[in-house]
């Protein structure tokens, strides 16, 4: 049973500036008087933060509160920080060690596990309101031996974000993230000798390889609904027709296919691999915008960019030259060339195409 929406929301309220607690978590953007963002949604505010608020005039903003109760003329808020860091971990293991019991299953042959499947959405959809620990979840896919079982959680929380950003439905958004821890489990019926080679695929391998999304699409079709199925089978084709296995085009391919792709690509590249090292998601941000066009749907692919590229706000990075920094202000321009406050200063990478951000922590 999956958990019914009210379960999966927080509320909101707008408290003055003064009366802003350590804790508490912005529901919506926060701007200046100039319409530049100071803090995203889903920002847990601090003692410093709070001061720079109420320094720049903000009167007041967004956030969250799990329950308001009536007290007299006063209300008694019981503040919401969405999971803490150790818990939403231990939740991500949890499906991770799942997975792989259920991917196991099938890799012997046997059916899809329609409890443990529920298990897993339920456990993702609960995780809506958590897209900060979701996008460091994504940084710190470094094992190599659970590539295959991780890549499925993290790109069922990618969809889970991106299709909240697109507005899906509640039932669309269950099915993107049935989909998405589905995916690969094709994969199950790969030859091991082929899925845990430590190095690039001959040609001959990779075309076995390239078997999964059908191979996967009959593990599931009479247990899932048709729009998961079809999800599944079609989330390596491409919007110019270059995809497999179908060589579907734009004009046959659903939403969920289409975000199912772009989670896909992001959280295969930023982990680490038996032939090779994660890369930076800045650096993905870069190929996605100027070496996608025409395989990735443009619309969604903004959507994704324009949203999850905030989240790396303030996060510590290591810049090409060796210099440590952090991030500061996101350039709209191109998301994979950020403002970094360093202890040399500002440097902002729009005008220094010989400098990128390699590394953040």
């Amino acid at each position: 049973m999956l958990p019914d929406e009210g379960s999966r929301k927080r509320n909101k309220v707008r408290l003055a500036t003064e009366a802003l607690q350590p804790g508490m978590v912005t529901a919506e953007p926060v701007l200046n008087a100039s319409g530049a963002v100071i803090a995203w949604q889903d920002r847990e505010l601090d003692e410093m933060l709070i001061a720079r608020l109420q320094g720049m005039g903000i009167g007041n903003l967004m956030v969250y509160a799990r329950e308001v109760v009536a007290a007299g003329r006063e209300q008694a808020v019981e503040w919401h920080a969405g999971k803490s860091p150790e818990v939403f971990r231990r939740q991500c293991e949890a499906d991770v060690d799942r997975f792989k019991d259920m991917f196991l299953h099938i890799s012997n042959g046997g059916a899809l596990d329609l409890e443990t499947t529920d298990l897993l959405v339920e456990s993702v959809l609960d995780m809506s309101q958590d897209k900060g620990s979701i996008v460091d979840y994504t940084l710190q896919i470094r094992g190599v031996d659970a590539y295959t079982y991780e890549h499925c959680v993290s790109v069922s929380l990618i969809s889970l974000m991106l299709g909240g950003w697109m507005r899906m439905q509640e039932e669309d958004l269950e099915s993107l993230v049935r989909a998405a821890m589905l995916h690969d489990i094709g994969k199950g019926r790969v030859p091991l000798n082929i899925l845990n080679k430590e190095g690039p695929l001959t040609e001959r391998e990779y075309k076995e390889m390239k078997k999964h999304p059908e191979l996967g699409y009959h593990v599931i079709k009479s247990e899932v609904k048709p729009d998961v199925s079809f999800a599944v089978l079609t989330h390596h084709e491409r919007e110019d027709g270059s995809g497999y296995p179908l060589g579907f085009r734009a004009d046959q391919l659903r939403i969920s296919a289409k975000i199912l792709a772009i989670a896909d690509v992001f959280s295969a590249m930023t982990a680490n691999r038996v032939y090779r090292k994660h890369v930076s998601p800045f650096r993905v941000f870069e190929l996605m915008q100027n070496d996608s066009f025409g395989r990735l749907d443009p619309i969604v692919l903004d959507v994704f960019l324009k949203n999850i590229a905030h989240y790396y706000v303030d996060k510590s990075v290591l810049l090409t030259d060796g210099l440590k920094g952090k991030v500061i202000f996101m350039n709209a321009q191109d998301y994979s060339r950020p403002v970094v406050q360093t202890e040399r200063g500002f440097v902002d990478l729009l005008g220094m195409k010989n400098l990128s951000i390699s590394e953040v922590f």
